[in-house]
C-alpha cells in the first residue's frame, strides 16, 4: 500500500483471515481480485490499530472487508467481533461464494484439493473388419475338342483355326513344320 507521502507499506486488513499466497485454497482468486480492487486506486484508512487497518475505497465509500468477505475472497475474523462482518459471511457461505464454493468448501489453510481426474475412457472397440471375399476363380476354359483333325494347313486355313498353337485343337506336330509350337503360321 502506498501512502500519500509516496512511501510503501504492507497492511493487515481488520476482520479477514485471508488464503495463504500461493498454497491457500482459492489464493490464487483472492490475489486477482484484490490486485484488480486496489493497486492504482485511492483508498480511506478508516482506522488503525496495532493488528491492521480498517479500508475503505475512495471512489464508493465500500468498506473493503465487506466486499471482500461478500464475494467469498476471505474469512471473517472471530476476533474482530464485528456482526456486519459475520452477516457478509454468512450470505457469502448461503450462496456457495469463492471459497465457500467447490473445491474449498470454507477451507482456506489448506491447498485446494486436486481437481479429480475423468477415468480413462476406454479405447472404442473396432469392429472387425470383413474378410474380403475371395475373388471367384476364372471360368475354366473348355476342354479342346481332342477329335479336331486337319489333314493340312490348307484345310485348318480354311476352317479359320490357323495359326494353331500347341495344346489347341487341331494342332498335330505334322503340321508344325518348322517345330516352334504353332502350326500353319506360315
Amino acid at each position: 500500500m502506498s501512502a500519500s507521502d509516496g512511501t510503501k507499506r504492507s497492511v493487515h486488513v481488520l476482520g479477514v483471515t485471508a488464503p495463504k499466497p500461493g498454497t491457500g485454497c482459492h489464493a490464487g482468486q483472492t490475489l486477482t481480485w484484490a490486485t484488480a480492487t486496489l493497486v492504482g486506486k485511492a483508498v480511506r484508512i478508516t482506522a488503525e490499530t496495532a493488528q491492521g487497518v480498517a479500508l475503505a475505497l475512495a471512489a464508493d465509500g465500500v468498506d473493503y472487508a465487506t466486499a471482500a468477505i461478500q464475494g467469498g475472497y476471505v474469512k471473517y475474523a472471530a476476533e474482530a467481533a464485528s456482526t456486519a462482518l459475520q452477516a457478509a459471511e454468512a450470505a457469502a457461505r448461503q450462496a456457495s461464494k469463492g471459497l465457500w464454493g467447490a473445491p474449498c468448501l470454507g477451507t482456506i489453510d489448506a491447498p485446494a484439493p486436486p481437481v479429480p481426474t475423468p477415468p480413462a475412457q476406454p479405447a472404442p472397440k473396432e469392429t472387425p473388419k470383413p474378410e474380403p471375399e475371395p475373388e471367384p476363380a476364372p471360368e475354366p476354359e473348355p476342354e479342346p475338342n481332342k477329335n479336331v483333325y486337319y489333314k493340312n494347313c490348307a484345310a485348318a486355313k480354311a476352317a479359320g483355326a490357323a495359326p494353331i498353337h500347341i495344346g489347341e485343337p487341331g494342332y498335330r506336330p505334322a503340321l508344325d513344320g518348322d517345330k516352334d509350337g504353332t502350326a500353319c503360321d506360315s
